[in-house]
C-alpha cells in the first residue's frame, strides 16, 4: 500500500542505534546516520523513539543494562572478592579488544564530549557510574567481611577507584594500544589490591 510506515522490530532497531552512538558519540552522531543504520525514515524514527536525545538515553541504558548484568555475573563467580575485580577488568579489556577497531565505553565516548546543554545525558551518565561503584562497592565490601580485605580498607573509595580504572581503559583504548596497555593497568591494579 502507497505511503504505509516500514514496519520494523523496535528492540532490534535500537541495537542498531546503540552501534552508531558507540562508534560516533552522541554529538558526532548525525540523524542521517541513524536513518540509514536502523533502516527507519524519521517521521518513524520520531514516532518510535521520539529525538535524538530521547533515543540516546534508551540506548545507553540498554547498553547499561547488558553491561552491569554481566558485570554482577563476573563478579559473583569468583569466591576470591579480589581476583572477582582482576577477573571483570580482564572482561572489560577482552570486550574492548573484540571491536576493530577498538570503540571505547559507550558512556564514556559521550561524556567526555556531550556538551553542557545537554544536561539530561551528563545526569544519567553521573546515574551509572554511581551504580556500577555502588556494584564493586557491594562485591568489595562482601570480601571485607569475608577477611578477604583489610578491615580499614576504605571500601567506598576502593570502589571509586576501580571504577576510574574501568573508565581510562575504555578511553585509552580508542588510541589503539593494544593489549599490553590494558594489561598493566589490570596488573598494578591487582598489586594494589594484593596490599590492601
Amino acid at each position: 500500500m502507497a505511503g504505509r510506515p516500514r514496519e520494523f522490530k523496535k528492540p532490534q532497531t535500537l541495537k542498531k542505534a546503540i552501534q552508531v552512538f558507540w562508534a560516533k558519540g552522541y554529538e558526532g552522531t548525525s540523524m542521517d546516520d541513524l536513518c540509514s543504520a536502523m533502516g527507519i525514515n524519521r517521521p518513524s524514527l520520531y514516532k518510535a523513539f521520539g529525538n535524538k536525545e530521547s533515543l540516546y538515553l534508551l540506548a545507553l541504558g540498554d547498553y547499561q543494562a547488558g553491561f552491569e548484568a554481566e558485570m554482577e555475573q563476573i563478579l559473583n563467580a569468583e569466591s576470591d572478592g579480589k581476583q572477582a575485580i582482576i577477573d571483570m577488568l580482564e572482561w572489560v579489556a577482552n570486550s574492548h579488544e573484540v571491536h576493530q577497531p577498538p570503540l571505547g565505553c559507550m558512556m564514556i565516548n559521550s561524556g567526555i564530549i556531550c556538551g553542557p546543554e545537554h544536561q539530561k545525558i551528563t545526569a544519567f551518565i553521573n546515574e551509572n557510574h554511581a551504580r556500577r561503584e555502588k556494584i564493586l562497592q557491594a562485591r568489595l565490601q562482601r570480601a571485607q567481611e569475608e577477611g578477604q580485605i583489610k578491615r580499614d580498607t576504605d571500601v567506598r573509595a576502593l570502589a571509586r577507584h576501580i571504577n576510574g580504572i574501568m573508565q581510562g581503559m575504555g578511553v585509552i583504548v580508542r588510541g589503539r594500544p593494544g593489549t599490553e596497555t590494558l594489561q598493566d593497568m589490570i596488573k598494578y591494579t591487582a598489586l594494589t589490591l594484593s596490599s590492601l
